[in-house]
């Protein structure tokens, strides 16, 4: 667990220099996992609510991969239905797939926010949670006051969804193992072909977006390891695009998240039953 010294940027934001950034926060390199995802055991498959593919995580049981351009798992922003308890903090295999399953959801409310479901749903470990978007439970407007990702990795924060490529670049990224294996095509929905590493297993990496620090050349890189379909549990954007949870909703229904391809890099919303990559900030 490192941080990219984003927190240390204090230069123009909104058109006025050395504005304060007080949610600026420590990030760390590396996404989320399950611990059977990790080490092999749970393999993925097409059963969406077995254990032994697509394992469920107990509160703070997540664990971190081992190099920062490895996907890890896909999660779901989670129910506080006490009916449907059986897709609390489930991690879903990154790439190999729930194709055309019921039981992905696509329909399930969302009537709790994250200050009321944090206490039975952040698999973060001890230490670290999902980073926040807003000031509040419920961000409509996008705003930038209160956001950790925003304030701490763009360079000029826009509010709302407006794309910000100030201090983003796109490209492979030599952390040890993507640069030592052979780069193969990505799969799925509006893939990206020579993309990834390891394809079709719990190890699979990606070309990554990097957001720098001009001021002081610090960084942070995340990998673009897709997102599951809300609808059938299809793999979308492999290879091509990024998206990391944040803990802030727009709304009952849907969640704000960072999203980016080689060509954009913004905050953006989805329903809260797509399955998308978690990164941490410091808690």
């Amino acid at each position: 667990e490192d941080n990219n010294g984003a927190n240390s940027i204090t230069t123009e934001w909104g058109g006025t220099p050395s504005r304060p950034r007080p949610m600026a926060n420590k990030w760390t390199v590396y996404n989320l996992t399950a611990p059977t995802l990790k080490d092999g055991t749970a393999k993925g498959g097409t059963d969406a609510l077995d254990d032994s593919q697509h394992p469920q995580v107990p509160v703070r049981g997540a664990v971190f991969v081992d190099y920062p351009t490895q996907a890890g798992a896909l999660w779901q922003q989670m129910v506080p239905n006490i009916g449907y308890e059986k897709y609390k903090r489930r991690a879903y295999h990154p790439t190999n797939p729930v194709w055309g399953v019921d039981s992905w959801n696509s329909t399930l409310g969302f009537e709790e926010y994250w200050d009321v479901l944090c206490k039975d749903q952040e698999v973060s470990p001890n230490g670290f949670r999902y980073p926040k978007d807003g000031a509040s439970v419920s961000n409509t407007h996008g705003d930038i006051l209160g956001s950790e990702i925003r304030q701490s990795l763009w360079l000029n924060p826009v509010d709302f969804n407006n794309n910000n490529v100030d201090n983003v670049v796109f490209g492979y990224y030599a952390d040890g193992f993507f640069d030592r294996l052979t780069i193969l095509d990505a799969a799925g929905n509006d893939h990206l072909r020579r993309s990834t590493v390891l394809f079709n297993t719990n190890k699979v990496a990606y070309a990554c977006q990097l957001f720098f620090n001009k001021f002081t050349c610090s960084s942070l890189i995340i990998p673009a390891s897709s997102s599951r379909d809300r609808n059938n549990g299809s793999l979308i954007h492999a290879g091509k695009g990024g998206f990391i949870w944040s803990s802030t909703a727009c709304d009952s229904y849907s969640g704000w998240h960072l999203d980016f391809y080689s060509d954009i890099a913004r905050q953006f919303i989805s329903a809260r039953s797509y399955g998308l990559t978690i990164r941490p900030v410091v808690d």
